[in-house]
Parts: C-alpha cells; structure tokens; sequence
C-alpha cells in the first residue's frame, strides 16, 4: 500500500522516518488547518460548586474578530445580553510564529490588553504555564487564571450560568437539543461563521 493509499484508508501518514502520524498532523504538514482541542477547560457555575462562580465583572474574554470560535463567543454574549457583564480585549491578526496573536491597539477593531498588559496572547498562557496560543480565551481575573480556551464550552456557560445578569432570555442550549441535534446546530453556526469570515476576508 502506497503512503497516500495509507492516508486515505487509516486517517494516517508516514513521516520522513516512516512513523505514522494522525490524520490531524497530516492535514497540518499539507497545509490544511486543523483546530487544535483547548487545554484550558475549568467550568464556570452558577452556584460556584465548580470553583469558578459565575460573577458581573469577574471574567474577561480575549477574542479576534477573524477568528470564528471567537464569533460564536461574541455572538452568545451578544444575543444573551452579557456584554455588561464579561469584559472583552480584541486581538490583532498580526501573528507571531512563537507568541501568538498580538495586541495592537492602533488595528481599527482593537485593543490593548486591559487586563494583564501583556503584548501577545502566548504572555497570557505563559503567565499559567501552558504553552497553547490559541483564540478564545477566557480569563478569570479574580484567581489569574484560564478557566477555558475551548469555545464550544465557553458558549455553553455563558448560555446557562450567567441567566441572573442576562438581558435576553434566550436559551441558545435548550434541553431538547442537549443530543445529537446540538451538534447539528453548533456545525451549522460554525461553517455559516467560518464561511462568512472567509468570503468577508476576501
């Protein structure tokens, strides 16, 4: 079998010495973008059981408007009506190889680090020693520490444990689609999102 048959038949491909890799690695050597899985992924709870209580001005969110994990988070607090309560920095698409995304305030759209002073958003992983760089982050700024940099799950607190600040009650994770239809939904927003940015970005 051919290492291209092997690819295709296994999800796997062999590196320079032979080794298999996974599929994500392979579609990252031939230049496809894969989304990595978040590192970061404490739970925010209404009732504080979780050691993260949901609080007013306690959180704070670090996003990139060309990002579309981000626009998810951007639009569950938006559509909840939460932009009072979580705090928001933009980061720039200017991105260093090694420290992530930069934040250059200069950028239309946005911002300094308001909350750490920091230059790039590796400054933030670094300051709790993991060494992911990615987009969304949300940050807790009464312990210093990264509760999530999974969107999928920061879309979901701020959905359900935030409702005694929120303005909208809209409930954009109902009960009845806590099964295989969510999925459907969360796939749907995300192409329609990723799509958008696309076309939008050209």
């Amino acid at each position: 079998m051919s290492s291209h048959e092997k690819t295709l038949a296994t999800g796997t491909k062999d590196d320079e010495n032979g080794k298999l890799k996974t599929k994500q690695a392979s579609l990252k050597l031939d230049g496809g973008y894969v989304p990595g899985v978040g590192s970061a992924r404490n739970w925010i709870t209404a009732d504080g059981s979780s050691g993260f209580k949901a609080e007013p001005g306690r959180y704070h969110l670090y996003v990139g408007h060309f990002c579309p994990y981000c626009h998810r988070c951007l639009l569950t607090l938006t559509l909840k009506g939460l932009l009072h309560v979580v705090s928001i920095d933009v980061c720039s698409f200017r991105r260093h190889e090694e420290r992530g995304c930069e934040f250059v305030p200069e950028i239309p759209g946005c911002t300094e680090d308001t909350v750490n002073g920091k230059k790039f958003i590796g400054d933030i992983y670094d300051m709790v020693g993991i060494k992911q760089r990615s987009i969304p982050v949300l940050w807790d700024k009464k312990t210093g520490t990264i509760v999530s940099n999974e969107s999928a799950e920061i879309i979901r607190m701020l959905n359900c444990e935030f409702n005694e600040w929120a303005k909208e009650s809209i409930d954009l994770y109902p009960p009845s689609l806590h099964d295989a239809e969510v999925i459907f939904v969360f796939v749907f927003v995300f192409v329609f999102v990723f799509v958008f940015v696309l076309v939008w970005s050209h």
